[in-house]
C-alpha cells in the first residue's frame, strides 16, 4: 500500500488546497485561496472539493453541519462487512488561518488532509470487516469546535469509534 503513495500525488494534493493553482469543484474551476473556517465560500469550496475526492471514490459523504451553513465537518464512510459496528476514524482539519487574505495552509494543515485523501485513495480499493471514516474537520483553529461537535455527536447515538 505504502508504494501507492508519489511524491507527485502529495506535491498535487497540496497545492490544491493551498490555492497554488485552480481545481476542479462542482465542474466549475475555482481556487482555494483560503480554507479558513469562516471565509464563506472559500471554505465550503474546499469542503466540497474533499468531499467530491471521496465521492468519486465511491465513498459515502456526509457534510456534518455543527455550526453553520458554511462550515461542515466533511465525513467518508467505507462500512465494514464483518464488524461495522468498530468504527476507525482517519482525519485532519481542513481549515487554515489567518482570518482573512489569502491563507495557503499548506503545512497547517492541507498536509494532513493530504494524507487523509491518500488513505482514502488506497484503502478504498479493499474491502474491510471494519467501518472506515476519513474525515475533515472545520472550526478547529477556532478551538476544536469540528471534531469536538462531532465526537459529541457520535458519543450520543454510542457509536463504537476504536481508534483515530
Amino acid at each position: 500500500m505504502m508504494d501507492q503513495v508519489t511524491q507527485a500525488q502529495v506535491y498535487q494534493y497540496d497545492g490544491d488546497l493551498s490555492g497554488e493553482w485552480p481545481v476542479t469543484i462542482g465542474s466549475q474551476p475555482y481556487t482555494i485561496y483560503s480554507r479558513n473556517t469562516n471565509s464563506g465560500t472559500p471554505i465550503q469550496k474546499a469542503t466540497q472539493y474533499f468531499g467530491e475526492h471521496l465521492q468519486n471514490l465511491g465513498v459515502d459523504v456526509e457534510y456534518h453541519q455543527w455550526g453553520g451553513s458554511t462550515y461542515p465537518n466533511v465525513i467518508g464512510e467505507i462500512p465494514g462487512l464483518v464488524n461495522p459496528d468498530n468504527i476507525y476514524i482517519l482525519c485532519a482539519h481542513i481549515d487554515d488561518m489567518p482570518s482573512s487574505g489569502n491563507a495557503p495552509g499548506a503545512d497547517d494543515n492541507a498536509s494532513g488532509v493530504v494524507a487523509v485523501m491518500l488513505a482514502a485513495d488506497i484503502l478504498s480499493q479493499y474491502q474491510w470487516g471494519c467501518t472506515l471514516r476519513f474525515a475533515a474537520w472545520t472550526g478547529e483553529e477556532q478551538g476544536l469546535n469540528g471534531s469536538a461537535a462531532y465526537a459529541q455527536r457520535s458519543y450520543n447515538e454510542g457509536e463504537n469509534i476504536v481508534g483515530v
